[in-house]
């Protein structure tokens, strides 16, 4: 059965069962007496697409109505099968579809839609759906069952499209709640108003609703309680009231919902951990006063949120010991407890983030950030079985580059079930397949059977997808993937950085040669067409991101401002292809920015806060995000670097925090533990004072990153308040 796991039970196939007979209905669909939502949204789904495939509309009744020909039961499986499984039953005297649950009743649905009529939904756009014609309809005798190998498979499914995608490929979350509703509440889903994504401490317990009387349920952060939002600033977790509530909103959700799987009880996008006496002895205490990898300055959290979560688990699931909450493991929580035992009902997603590289294995040990990651996988699932992973499918910062992932990440998939992983969510919400070509819908089939063959799954979806065109866009996206895997090149979080060099440009020219033979192929106005027409519009965005970020690279290696122009021209073109305007992708530079980086004559300002006004001065704070906010800010001052050192002139606030500027020496701007070089080129202490001061920095050309004439010094972090006003580089 393609896309399906399945045992066969009965013999092989005696006879053939018709349901349609030259466009003419030959069954009927039969439900239980008064069914409830899921079986008529179930039903409709089966009515439609046989209808779509032989234009025969077969009629629907409840048990006990007329039936005209073979009766089709969608049903409660009698038999005994795993969350979600289903059977298919079919025989002369009826067919039955059945689920061990109501989702998997709809599965049983799919199920026979695939095997029977040869159905696929190949992408979430309008004409993604692949539907075989036939007048005829006769299906074979047998019985089949079919469970999933992952507990939870899921995309963010935000949108109606993607939703129903999702659905019909066998995804189970996360889902609007009002796609629960529709098939009888038993999907993975997030409460409304907890969880933009899985972050949720922020709507856990709100700013305005708590802090002006409770700030000690927030975060202390250099002597002083913050507010926090979906980017920065954590709960101070030591705080028994701080249980109390979360634990109650738990408790009063599934109350409510006793459908529902998952809770999301997760940290906020961002650092900002609380610093106070009882938070900090919990770090020590449990966590061995460990500091996270990437910054050193930064606490490794793990053991302060699993003992959190371990207390409100304990508290908020009393009496629903069969939910979830669902949390992240993530950036300085990335690390696996040192001491804590997590609470079987608590999951972890662990995310594939820093350290993760994406162009090679989850599994290569060659790879030292993948291999980093790893260590910290197998310490999870040795002491955690209910970890999940959060792979990052559509990699945020990659969203509009090339991504020929589909093999590296199917690997992926089978290594983490063989590690013993059973929960999966994709960073995706499955609507930009024209780049991702047949990744998701791999991804899909791998979460519910990782034995599948990559190579045959590819193949079946550019055959469904492409038509006469299949073998060539198969051939274009095994190209474009070797663009990747011929360089060997690392990318993880930053394409402004990465990007320039990751692919073999010689594959890429033969990729899009194969995209113009395929649309010759495709027939002028066929769907085929239609498809190869949406690739290519995605193309020419991805090369223009390519382009605007790799002309970059070649001017920092420059430093010559006539190929900033050219940076310009690309940018221009980027976002023409964009839809004009100002838009960017992340990591790409926006045109008015690069004229303002032409007009400075190459120094540029990055992560710095919004302009404000001091002591008659127009400033910017070193925090990106603003002053008490509890982020962990780190501004980065770029500039052209002259032959023999450099001095570095800077108009500092005199209440600013003191500081120690470093220089990058080699990475690009990577952190340490990614293998950037960092060098301190002085220290600054400023008089406390509300004037201006102003402060140079000696930096010798031997600190220098090597092969590049743009040089990039940081400073701040852990929400350091540094204000400044002028920079300026001269020759030393």
């Amino acid at each position: 059965m393609i896309g399906l796991a399945l045992l066969a039970i009965g013999t092989a196939a005696s006879a053939d069962v018709v349901l349609v007979e030259e466009g003419k209905a030959r069954a009927t669909v039969v439900l239980p007496a008064d069914p409830s939502p899921g079986y008529h949204f179930a039903a409709q789904e089966l009515v439609d697409h046989i209808k779509i495939a032989t234009g025969a509309a077969l009629p629907v009744v409840e048990e006990g109505g007329a039936v005209t020909g073979v009766a089709i039961r969608i049903a409660e499986s009698e038999t005994e099968l795993p969350t979600d499984g289903f059977e298919v039953s079919v025989a002369s005297d009826g067919i039955q579809l059945a689920g061990s649950n109501p989702l998997g009743r709809l599965y049983a649905v799919y199920g026979f839609l695939e095997q029977e009529v040869g159905v696929r939904w190949l992408t979430p756009a309008e004409n993604g759906t692949h539907v075989p014609q036939t007048e005829t309809l006769a299906v074979s005798e047998g019985t089949r069952e079919a469970a999933p190998s992952f507990r939870l498979r899921m995309f963010f499914a935000r949108t109606d499209e993607s939703a129903l995608w999702a659905l019909r490929n066998r995804i189970n979350g996360i889902f609007p709640i009002e796609w629960a509703e529709k098939v009888d509440g038993d999907l993975a889903y997030l409460p409304p108003g907890i969880g933009r994504g899985i972050h949720s401490f922020t709507d856990l317990l709100p700013n305005e609703k708590h802090f002006a009387d409770h700030p000690e349920y927030y975060p202390l952060i250099n002597g002083e309680r913050r507010t926090i939002s979906i980017r920065t600033g954590q709960l101070c977790t030591s705080n028994p009231a701080v249980v109390d509530i979360v634990a109650a909103r738990v408790k009063a959700y599934f109350d409510e919902r006793p459908n529902a799987r998952i809770f999301s009880v997760a940290p906020n996008d961002g650092k900002g951990w609380c610093e106070c006496d009882n938070c900090r002895a919990v770090d020590e205490e449990l966590g061995g006063g460990r500091t996270w990898s990437e910054d050193k300055s930064t606490p490794v959290t793990t053991d302060r949120l699993m003992d959190f979560l371990n207390k409100v688990a304990e508290a908020g699931l009393a009496d629903h010991p069969d939910k979830t909450i669902v949390t992240l493991s993530y950036i300085n929580y990335l690390p696996p407890p040192l001491t804590v035992k997590v609470d079987p009902r608590v999951m972890p997603l662990i995310c594939h983030y820093a350290p993760a590289c994406y162009a090679h294995k989850m599994d290569d040990a060659t790879c030292e950030a993948n291999a980093g990651f790893a260590k910290h996988l197998n310490g999870w699932v040795g002491q955690c079985p209910n970890a999940g992973v959060y792979a990052y499918t559509d990699k945020s910062m990659w969203y509009y580059f090339w991504r020929p992932v589909f093999r590296l990440m199917s690997h992926d998939i089978r290594f983490l079930h063989e590690t013993g992983i059973r929960n999966y969510l994709a960073q995706s919400s499955a609507v930009r397949w024209e780049y991702s070509g047949p990744l998701y819908w791999a991804t899909a089939r791998l979460l519910w059977d990782p034995s599948r063959d990559i190579e045959g799954l590819i193949s079946e979806w550019c055959e469904a997808m492409y038509g006469p065109a299949s073998e060539t866009m198969l051939t274009h996206y095994n190209t474009l993937e070797q663009a990747v895997l011929a360089t060997g090149q690392h990318y993880r979080d930053h394409p402004a950085t990465q990007a320039g060099g990751l692919y073999d440009m010689g594959w890429i020219a033969e990729a899009e040669k194969l995209l113009s033979d395929a649309e010759a192929a495709a027939g002028e106005g066929s769907v085929h067409a239609e498809r190869i027409a949406a690739v290519r519009g995605r193309w020419l965005l991805s090369q223009a991101c390519y382009d605007s970020v790799d002309q970059y690279r070649r001017y920092e290696e420059s430093g010559d401002l006539a190929d900033l122009e050219k940076v310009i021209q690309a940018a221009e073109m980027l976002a023409k292809r964009a839809g004009g305007g100002a838009w960017t992708p992340y990591s790409c530079r926006t045109v008015d920015e690069l004229r303002e980086e032409l007009a400075s004559g190459g120094i540029t300002w990055k992560s710095f806060g919004q302009e404000e006004t001091k002591g008659g001065r127009t400033c910017r704070n070193a925090d990106e995000t603003g002053r008490g906010d509890g982020a962990a800010g780190w501004a980065t001052i770029h500039f052209l670097a002259p032959e023999g050192g450099a001095t570095l002139a800077m108009a500092v606030w005199g209440e600013s925090a003191g500081f120690t500027p470093v220089i990058c020496s080699g990475g690009r701007g990577a952190g340490t533990a990614a293998g950037g070089v960092w060098s301190p080129i002085g220290t600054f202490t400023p008089t406390g004072k509300p004037e201006w001061q102003e402060v140079e920095f000696e930096i010798p050309e031997t600190l220098y990153e090597p092969g590049v004439k743009r040089q990039m010094v940081g400073f701040g972090g852990a929400d350091s308040q540094i204000w400044v006003a002028e920079v300026g580089v001269e020759a030393r």
